[in-house]
């Protein structure tokens, strides 16, 4: 009396329906299909082959995987544009901070100078300050140098804008741009309204 085998098509439905939690479609639905095939070829030939439940449990985590990934991709879909404005805004937070920041060494060298802002960014690193600490990151992750109005000093209209930066946006979307008052308030203005605009021909 023969031995019933277990089948190549059983060992691989389960094999595939295991991969499926990590390779999702990939294997998902190799893992039905063989599922499928090695029940009928069980249930064919029960003398010569065994393994109904190993293809049996392969099928049902394929099925699982399957229907799981068709469910989460929607759902993936919509939560993707969510991410990048909470990427966006998170790096629009960190940019400000940064400019905030560059306005306290501005201001301190101003105070030290008789009201005088520096003449350039640059010229506040002979009295120690590392600029690298304040650039701001742009829409490709990159640190980029602030756009810095000179001749202004801390009696100059508050309201005058200090520094100002493109700020990182949707594709599409208005372009905006981050500018630093004197008086130390950061806001958001369409680059179309930014005086000069420095940051158009750039």
């Amino acid at each position: 009396m023969n031995t019933p085998k277990t089948p190549g098509l059983a060992i691989a439905s389960l094999i595939c329906g295991i991969l499926g939690f990590f390779t999702c479609l990939l294997t998902g639905i190799p893992a039905i299909i063989t599922g499928h095939l090695s029940l009928r070829k069980i249930k064919m030939d029960p003398a010569s082959f065994k393994g109904d439940g190993m293809a049996l449990t392969g099928l049902i985590l394929g099925y699982i995987t399957t229907v799981a990934t068709i469910l989460l991709i929607p759902l993936a879909a919509m939560a993707t544009p969510a991410v990048f404005k909470a990427m966006q805004r998170a790096q629009t937070a960190q940019n400000i901070s940064n400019a905030r920041l560059l306005h306290l060494e501005l201001t301190s060298y101003a105070y030290d100078h008789g009201g005088d802002f520096p003449p350039d960014l640059a010229t506040l690193e002979t009295s120690g300050t590392n600029l690298d600490d304040f650039r701001f990151l742009d829409k490709d992750k990159k640190l980029r140098d602030w756009i810095y109005h000179p001749g202004l000093t801390d009696t100059s209209d508050p309201t005058f804008i200090l520094l100002a930066a493109p700020e990182a946006s949707k594709r599409g979307s208005n372009p905006h741009m981050i500018v630093l008052h004197i008086d130390g308030s950061a806001t958001l203005i369409p680059t179309a309204d930014y005086p000069g605009l420095p940051f158009a021909s750039t």
